[in-house]
């Protein structure tokens, strides 16, 4: 790896130290701890380690080779959804936002692997809570798919195994004031490419500071099943952080893993070209035509114009000439760019991001569109489903 140095005309300071922090006073508040363990899952079986096998591709998984390793333990992603100031600088009238009652805040998330931070939001005052965006939520399991250091990554949509461990920090952005008196210089070393070795300076103030740890039974445990998570909300001082910890494989079935696949070539869980009349509806975890009542997208007409309408949860986001791929739909599977219900049909040769109704994300990209604004018609479209 490389070595990376950050340059400020500040006042000297020490190179930061990875530490692993847990006060005593951390408050947790878990939205669903007495949900009984999930049936059918082997808690105890799945923590012990086991070797990877091999067995022929299932069907519709491509150019994964003749064999695949077998995942046989459950794999996690945990994500921040947000951050509220519950104390500190109280709002005031009639300057409810005046600057000095404002703090300027940004998390860090921290695992053994690698280092993310977050960017500054400005002007935090007592009573505001912060979404984390898509593009900086994840935080364990977490992949850097563009390899650039531009502030974008997202988790890997086959998870980690357990147990599940990270450091969760928020820091209020501050000056250096030395620099008033002694100036001088100032760095960081990030000796990771990319956002997964994130830099800041050790002047700032913490505001937050604990490390989570779940085994796996602890999580499988706490599980939803609804969505196959838990939230946890907790509190330090005067702020207080939430998040989400999901668990990402099939349990029914252990997902294949390609050896040698990275997160620029994510695994294919279903692929091809389909066919629908008007009507007829595309299940794109099957990959096939299915009946409306069970598909994720139905081929509709309406005043003449052409349709696709998503059912039992599956979502759209819309796109135009040139593909995304996996790296940017997967990202923005939380984001208002996915719609539900509706849309119209785009033009010949568009692409479409999507999330099925059992959560796997995917891209179609729009073959033609056959038919008048009576009578028969036909949408023919190339789709792939990643795992």
């Amino acid at each position: 790896m490389t070595g990376t140095f950050r340059f400020t005309q500040i006042a000297v300071a020490a190179l930061m130290a990875t530490a692993w922090f847990a006060p005593a006073n951390i408050a947790l508040a878990q939205t669903n701890v007495q949900v009984p363990p999930v049936q059918g899952y082997p808690v105890q079986e799945a923590e012990r380690p086991r070797p990877p096998t091999t067995r022929p591709p299932r069907g519709g998984v491509t150019g994964l080779g003749d064999t695949q390793g077998v995942i046989v333990e459950p794999r996690f992603i945990a994500e921040a959804i947000s951050f509220t100031a519950i104390g500190g600088p109280p709002r005031q009238a009639p300057f409810p936002n005046t600057l000095p009652l404002s703090r300027p805040v940004f998390a860090v998330f921290e695992t053994e692997d690698y280092r993310l931070v977050t960017r500054t939001y400005s002007r935090v005052m007592t009573g505001d809570t912060r979404p984390f965006p898509s593009a900086q939520n994840c935080i364990w399991g977490a992949i850097d798919p563009d390899g650039q250091e531009n502030g974008v990554w997202s988790c890997d949509p086959r998870g980690r195994a357990g147990p599940v461990r990270f450091e969760l920090m928020l820091w209020h952005e501050r000056p250096n004031w030395g620099a008033v008196v002694g100036g001088g210089a100032e760095f960081c070393v990030n000796t990771t490419p990319g956002d997964l070795g994130g830099c800041y300076l050790d002047h700032h103030g913490p505001l937050f500071r604990h490390t989570f740890s779940y085994s796996v039974s602890d999580v499988l445990s706490r599980l939803d099943p609804a969505c196959r998570c838990f939230i946890e909300t907790a509190r330090q001082g005067d702020f207080q952080i939430s998040f989400r910890v999901t668990r990402v494989d099939d349990g029914a079935e252990p997902p294949a893993v390609d050896r040698g696949s990275t997160a620029s070539n994510p695994i294919v869980h279903r692929s091809g070209a389909l066919s629908a009349q008007l009507n007829q509806g595309f299940d794109f975890d099957a990959g096939i035509l299915a009946p409306a009542a069970g598909a994720d997208f139905v081929f509709s007409r309406s005043g003449g114009a052409f349709f696709l309408t998503g059912g039992n949860g599956a979502k759209i986001w819309i796109g135009g000439a040139s593909p995304r791929g996996y790296g940017t739909c997967f990202a923005q599977r939380m984001s208002a760019n996915y719609v539900t219900g509706q849309v119209a049909l785009p033009a010949a040769g568009s692409y479409a991001c999507y999330v099925t109704s059992d959560g796997r994300v995917g891209e179609l990209q729009i073959v033609s569109v056959t038919g008048a604004p009576v009578g028969p018609a036909a949408l023919v479209i190339q789709f792939t489903t990643w795992q």
